[in-house]
């Protein structure tokens, strides 16, 4: 399971690179590889974190995504 959270951050990183178009697929795809690599993280290598392993980095990925979209509309308007 550690190498298939390591191919999903490999893929994370590289849609983190390129949201910085402020793409909105590219931010999906952000939240979609970050959600999953928690749930890997949280179910299947660190056992009986629960909340403490899902909150955090959940709050992290959406706000990463509130960011990204808040900034598209400023780009698109300015």
């Amino acid at each position: 399971m550690v190498c298939v959270q390591v191919a999903v951050l490999a893929v994370l990183t590289g849609l983190l690179w390129l949201s910085r178009n402020l793409s909105r697929m590219s931010c999906v795809g952000v939240v979609g590889c970050g959600l999953f690599a928690t749930y890997l993280n949280a179910v299947y290598l660190n056992y009986g974190n629960g909340f403490r392993a899902w909150f955090f980095p959940t709050c992290i990925v959406l706000l990463y995504a509130g960011i990204a979209l808040w900034a598209n509309q400023k780009v698109k308007h300015a």
